[in-house]
Parts: C-alpha cells; structure tokens; sequence
C-alpha cells in the first residue's frame, strides 16, 4: 500500500498521482479513503500507515505551512522508525523548502518537467528502495535462527535467477499473473484437505486465483501450477518461495523453503535423499521433511529426463510417475509443468489441486509495452499480434527488443507476424542480439571478449546437441556439454561466462546448467542446424545431428530441410537420422520419403522409417509396413513394423500380428502382443493364453497386461494360478492389473489371499489388490478389505486410500478414518464456524499481496 499526503491546496496533483499509481498498488488518499464526516481521523492514519510499505508526501509552499500535513509526516516518521519496512518518500510539485525535518530525504521533482518522465523516476526510486529494505531485512535474519546462512544463500539466488528471468532493464511494472482451478488434475485419494476443499467447493470458491499466494492457500500450500511454455511459472514460484523467506523472518516456526530443479533427478536416488544432497538444500533437509518443516519448489517436472531410456519407442514418462510417487506427504510443495507434459504422463499428481496459469489480459499487455506506447497501439490493433502477446515470455521480449530496434528493424520484425514459428526465431534472435549490445554498452570500454554472432554460433551447437538427443529431452547441460562451446580452453571459459552474464544459460547446480528458455535453446539449434547441416562431422554421433534436432524442435520447415539433407548428404547414418527426424516431426508429409527408405539396404535406416512411419500415423503407410513382417529377418525392423501396424489401427494385420508371437526375439514378440491389444484383437486370446503356459519366452508381462486389455474372461484361471505361483514383483503387479480390468468375480478368492497375507511386500501393491477388488465390484471381499484397512488406520498410506475407494464401491461407508485425519477434521469442526467461511480470506502480509509495487525483486513481474 502507498499512502499519499498532501494539503488541500495539492489535492489535483495528488488525485493525478494517486491514478497514475493504482494500476499496481493499493493507494490510500485521505480524500478517497475517508467520509467527509468522519471523526476517527487518528485511528484511520494510523492504520493506513501500518499496512503502508511507502509514504509519499507531496512537497508545495501549502504543505510545508500546513499544521495537518506536517503532523502527519512526523507520524509516518515515527511510524517507519517502528516500522523499518516503512518507506518516507517526497515529491516536490511545487518549489518549497522543507525544512531541515525532512531535508535528508530524497526528493521527486515533478514541477519543472513531464509528468510521465518524473513518474517513471518516481517508480524506479520505489523500486530501489524496496529492494534495500527487503535485503536489509534478510541480511538481518536472527542469530538464533539455525538456518540463517541458508536463508540468505537462497535469498541473494533467487534474487539472481529472477534478474536473469525478469527483464529488469525494462523496468516493466510489476504484474500479478491470473490463475484458473483445474479440475482432474490430482490424485483425489493422496488429497489432505478433503473437508476444506469439499466446503470451499460447496460455496463456490476455488474457481480463479488473483495470485498464486490466493491458490496455494486456498490448497493448504500443496498445489500444482500448470501453463503454457513462456506462461512464467518458474518466475511466479519464486516469488512464492521469496514470500516464503520472509514469512520466515517474521517467523520462526514458519517452514523453510527449498528450491529444486526436478531435471538433475535421476529417478533411482529416493527423491528426500536427492534433495538433500542437492548442492543448494539445508544440511538437514531430511529432518525438515520428515517433520513436515519444510516448503518445497519442484520446478520443471516436464523438463525431467530419464537416462536410462535406451530407445526412443519407450515410455519416456515412466520416471516421472516416480517422481510424482515419492514427493512428501506431510509438507507444503509446489510442482510446475507444461499443462501438455503433464496430460502425456498419464497419472495423477498426489497433491491438493491445480490451477493453470491464464494468458495476459489488454491491460496488462499495455503494462508490458508501457514504455513503448506506440507498441501497445501497433498491437492492439492486430489480432494475430494480440494473440502472441498474451504469453508473458514473447511480452517481455518484445518490448524489450521493439525499444531498442530501429524501426526499420523492427517493421521487418512485426512482418513476420503471420508465421508465429519465424516471429519467435526472429523475435528471440533479435533479443539476444539487444541484449548484447545493452550489456556491451554497460562495460567501460564497451566491449566483449567474444562477438555476438560468435557466441550465438557456440552456444547454437550446445542448443542443437541437446535438442537432437532424446537421450537427453530436456533443458539440462552437464559441464562436458559446455565443452562443444570451444576447442580453445580461454575462448569456452569467455563464452560461458558472457552466456551466463546475459542470463542466456543458468546455472542449475554446481555442475549443471540450462538455456534460459526452451524457446531461447531451439531458436538457437534451428540455426546452428541450418547452417551446418551438409557438414559431414556433424553426423558422426549416434544420437545427436543437426537433422535430428530439426526434427525435434517440430520447426515447420524441417520436412524441406530434411529431404535436401537427405538428398545432399550420402551415407547410412544420415538417412538414419533423417528418417528418425521425420518421425519427430510428425509431419505427414513425409511420408512418402519415409516409404522410399523401407527399401533402403541398411536394416538401421529400415527401423528408423518404420517406426516413424508408426509415429506419424498414416494408414496409407499400411501396404507398405506389412510386407516387412514377411521379407524382414531383423529384429528391430520387426518390432517397429509391430507397433506402426498397430497405430495404423488395420485390422488385415491381426493374423500377421499372430504369426509374430512365434517370433524367436523377445522383443518382436512383445510389440506384436502390444499392437493385437490396439487393435482389440480378441481372436488373438488363444494364442496369447499359449504363450502364457510357456513363460521361458521371456515375454510374460506384456502378454498378461494384453490379455487384461482384451479383457479375456478365459485367461482368468491362468492368471490367478500364476498370481500363486510368481514371485517376480513386476509380474505379481500385471497380473493383478489384468484380473483389475477383467472383472471376474472369480479372481475375487485369490486377491483377498493376497491382501489378507502378512507378508505382501509393498503399500503400494496393496493398493493394487484393493484397486482390482473396488473394480470387480465382489461384496465378498469387504470382511477382507476392513481387515486390511485395520492395519493401515495409522499410517494412511496410499494403500488406505485405495482400500477406502474400494469399500465405498462396494457400498460400505462405515470406514475406519486415520486417527491423525480424523484428530484434524473434529478440530476444525470445534474450531470453525462453517457459515464464516465464506468470509475467509488468505492472511496475506503485506510483501505477498498489498505490495503488488515492488521492483524485480519483489513483484511477479514480467517473466522471462
């Protein structure tokens, strides 16, 4: 809050100044805030005056003679002196002297020149200042506090993150991002606000969100925030967990937050010891976890990669569902994604809701463009324009670049307006470039150890590798990619630390880095790749090639591209790459060019095109693919050929699909099962049963989950002989997922078995087995399940949850609640008034919502 005081005779150019700052704060004006007639004068100063971060008073010959002006400034003295977030400022809109009072504060001269330029003045002093108070604050953490160091280590690097992140130079207002509730995006049974939630719900909150403060919350602070690439999660997580520091500060039991970059996982470390041997954790992360005293920011779960995925055809999502098992039940988290990563991983995160980021509104677009009018007015008045700018990352850099471009430049620019893929390129090419030049003119000798186009060309190579590899799909660059920057020692080590001072790369972890955006990283593969891709050397890796990344980064002029490679460039690894490429790209117009490789006499490029072919989707592929299954005696021509006739969706496959189960290599014999599955091949049940008599093949799992896919009521006698018999974990679990989707009340005796057994291995298991009862709908496994849920009453596990899902279907609802959740809900119950909840509002401070005026270090400003 910004609380202005003036003299009545000042009451015009307050008013004036009181709208030109309401766009971003609250301001309290006496004569707005206040009824004429009211008497309570002391006591509403007084409260304005606590809630207020700046006071700013207005200097003219009336002030300074005024008894009421000056007696309010010596309150809000007194004030700021209790108060050190209180911030006394002064405007001058007339010459006067103020006295030796107020001498030493700064003064905003607004008489002698444009309103708008001593405004704008005006802001970047309010901005300054609250950057020093707030650092002050946390340079003064409590000795007492165990964690101080900590605290301010975390501080000063999300402080250098978001410089890098927020176009600071612009100095753009800050802007609240808008968030909708999601539905169906959580793991309903891993909720730990059923009461709450459900009552919110009732009375119709939970719908839209000023701020991610209001979301998280209103979700009791575990919560998934989801958007569209450049949407500013990352930056609007921070400035949750920098509100986090500070609630900190005002207290010591508040919970420590903690900032993590999912990527650098590797899915086989347990995640609570990865966070604590993550180089920027506390010491005893463990212990903060496991006492539920932490608050923890996973950012980026669809930028995670798992390394141990050999081949492109496997579930590249498998390690994030277990990420999204073993985050920590007991503690506030929050987690970002791409709303269209997330929707790929095809499970559910165990948290407490999820709310989407929402595109930039008109008025905030013209705070983007603020200092640039003329941008907002060119923009406005163009759909498509429009359109690009309601992503806060293309804003952000538009408005940065279009200040700085000549406008010849920047006509060609907004030419291109039509063709949003070549807008971005150009767009990102061009703020690279600015920003250069920008830092280039803050040096003394104005200048940079390496040149512009020399830079984009190094830091193009490492961009094109990492896009090309799908070993490696995501943002994240070991120190041995930065050594692709340079052959020279001094060159790489100069090109690095420029990249790293512009903020182009970040540094994730002592060892780790990434590109700023995924945008900035495929602008500069896409033309790192065009320029070298009839370069020979450049195809000697197996998993990376200029070809490759063309395909990955789906440019829409890669299927051109990569057909003149094809044609230009002669050898096998490059048809192969080509063929791979298409397949990434997805384009179907490439897939004659991908017929014409089926013939190819290397069995690698045959593969490569089969499986893209399988990518793409083209039935009219079909006549070509199946006389593979018949000429080809290579294993992965083969499989591939499977799985494309599956996704072909023709069932004059399926008596081809059912000779290859006889296949002598596993894995064919795995694809051709998978693709009877898509095809919903029920014919192919008793070849499948077959094959599970004779489990030496290797294949077991796949033909089971085919079978539960085929729902075969006949397999249910196999299956439940097999469940008695196996010992493997992973077939134990196919199997009760196939008995799960089969439904057969005669598997029903053998899952209570399993459940009622001591010696079953795992909750999760467990869950498993009361999942398969829920679903097959038997009365006769509730004595069972009340059981078990008996033995989970303490710990309510995911298997409790499970348990209790599975007694609701079947229609019993006097269930055993945990004694820790059932504690809780009968102490809101005594505690809360449920028709007051409609007055419930977050307790925001005042650094989380009335602030809304701080600088980069303090709003949610624009993101990068």
């Amino acid at each position: 809050m910004v609380v202005i005081s003036s003299a009545g005779h000042d009451a015009e150019f307050a008013h004036r100044l009181k709208e030109a700052l309401s766009d971003i704060y609250e301001v309290w004006y006496y004569k707005d805030s206040m009824p004429v007639e009211h008497n309570g004068w002391d006591e509403k100063i007084d409260e304005a005056l606590k809630k207020a971060r700046f006071f700013i008073g207005v200097l003219s010959s009336a002030s300074v003679k005024s008894e009421y002006v000056r007696q309010e400034w010596r309150w809000a003295v007194t004030e700021g002196k209790h108060n050190h977030g209180l911030i006394f400022m002064t405007v001058q809109a007339e010459p006067a002297d103020p006295g030796h009072l107020y001498g030493g504060y700064t003064w905003t001269v607004f008489h002698n020149r444009p309103f708008d330029v001593a405004l704008a003045e005006l802001r970047s002093r309010m901005r300054h200042a609250l950057r020093r108070k707030i650092t002050a604050a946390v340079d003064a953490v409590s000795n007492t506090d165990p964690h101080r160091t900590y605290l301010r280590t975390l501080w000063s690097r999300i402080s250098t993150m978001l410089h890098h992140l927020i176009i600071s130079s612009l100095e753009a207002d800050p802007i609240d991002l808008e968030m909708d509730s999601v539905d169906d995006v959580v793991d309903d049974n891993a909720r730990t606000q059923p009461f709450v939630d459900l009552m919110f719900k009732r009375i119709g909150y939970g719908e839209e969100f000023a701020t991610l403060g209001d979301a998280f919350a209103f979700y009791e602070r575990r919560l998934l925030l989801l958007g569209m690439p450049g949407s500013g999660k990352t930056v609007t997580g921070l400035m949750l967990i920098r509100d986090a520091i500070l609630d900190r500060l005002d207290n010591p039991d508040a919970p420590i937050p903690i900032l993590a970059n999912i990527q650098s996982w590797d899915g086989r470390t347990p995640l609570v010891d990865w966070l604590n041997s993550y180089p920027y954790t506390p010491r005893d992360t463990i212990d903060l976890v496991e006492s539920g005293k932490a608050l923890i920011f996973f950012d980026g779960l669809d930028e995670l990669s798992d390394h141990t995925v050999m081949s492109s055809t496997e579930d590249p999502y498998r390690i994030h569902r277990q990420f999204m098992a073993q985050i920590p039940r007991n503690c506030p988290v929050l987690v970002t994604c791409r709303n269209e990563d997330y929707e790929r991983i095809r499970s559910r995160i165990p948290l407490n809701g999820g709310v989407l980021l929402s595109p930039l509104n008109n008025d905030q677009i013209r705070r983007f463009l603020g200092r640039v009018p003329e941008l907002f007015e060119l923009v406005q008045d163009d759909p498509d324009l429009m359109n690009m700018m309601r992503t806060p990352l293309i804003a952000s850099l538009f408005a940065f670049t279009c200040e700085r471009m000549s406008p010849e430049n920047r006509d060609r620019l907004i030419n291109n307006k039509n063709n949003a893929q070549l807008f971005r390129e150009e767009l990102i090419a061009a703020y690279i470039m600015e920003l250069y030049k920008f830092e280039r003119r803050r040096r003394p000798e104005n200048t940079l150890p390496v040149p512009v186009l020399r830079l984009m060309e190094a830091l193009g190579r490492v961009a094109m590798r990492n896009a090309a590899n799908f070993m490696s799909r995501t943002n994240l660059l070991s120190e041995g990619d930065l050594n692709l920057l340079s052959a020279n020692v001094e060159e790489r080590r100069k090109i690095k630390e420029i990249a790293l001072q512009l903020g182009l790369l970040q540094r994730v972890s002592t060892s780790r880095y990434k590109f700023i955006h995924l945008m900035v990283r495929d602008t500069l593969a896409f033309y790192y790749s065009i320029k070298h891709w009839r370069e020979p050397s450049e195809y000697m890796d197996r998993y990376w090639s200029p070809a490759l990344a063309l395909g990955r980064i789906k440019d829409p002029r890669a299927t051109r591209v990569l057909r003149t490679i094809l044609k230009e460039v002669q050898s096998a690894i490059v048809r192969r790459h080509v063929a791979q490429a298409f397949g990434y790209n997805n384009d179907r117009k490439s897939v004659p060019d991908l017929v014409k490789l089926l013939a190819d006499p290397e069995d690698d490029v045959q593969a490569a095109a089969v499986e893209s072919l399988g990518a793409i989707g083209d039935p009219s592929a079909f006549d070509y693919v199946l006389p593979l299954l018949r000429r080809s005696t290579s294993p992965a021509v083969l499989q591939n050929a499977c799985r494309a006739l599956g996704a072909f969706g023709d069932t004059r496959a399926v008596e081809y699909l059912i000779d290859m189960l006889n296949n002598e290599h596993v894995s064919v014999v795995q694809q051709a099962a998978l693709a009877l599955a898509q095809l919903k091949a029920t014919q192919a049940a008793p070849a499948l049963r077959k094959k599970l008599s004779t489990p030496e093949h290797g294949a077991t799992s796949t033909v089971i989950e085919v079978l539960g896919r085929l729902n075969d009521g006949e397999s249910v006698s196999h299956l439940v002989r097999l469940l008695s018999t196996e010992t493997a974990n992973k077939i134990q679990d196919c199997i009760v997922d196939a008995l799960r989707r089969i439904a057969s009340p005669d598997a029903v005796p053998a899952l209570c078995d399993k459940l009622a057994s001591t010696e079953e291995r795992s909750p999760d298991f467990r869950a498993k087995v009361a999942e398969a009862l829920g679903a097959i709908g038997d009365t006769r496994a509730i004595p069972v399940l009340l059981e078990a849920i008996t033995k989970e009453v303490h710990e309510a596990t995911y298997s409790y949850n499970a348990m209790r899902e599975a007694l609701l279907k079947l229609g019993h609802t006097n269930i055993p609640e945990p004694e820790y959740f059932a504690e809780d809900v009968d102490s809101r119950l005594n505690d809360t008034n449920v028709e007051d909840l409609i007055d419930i509002s977050p307790n925001v401070r005042w650094d989380a919502a009335d602030d809304e005026d701080s600088d980069t270090d303090r709003s949610r400003g624009t993101p990068l």
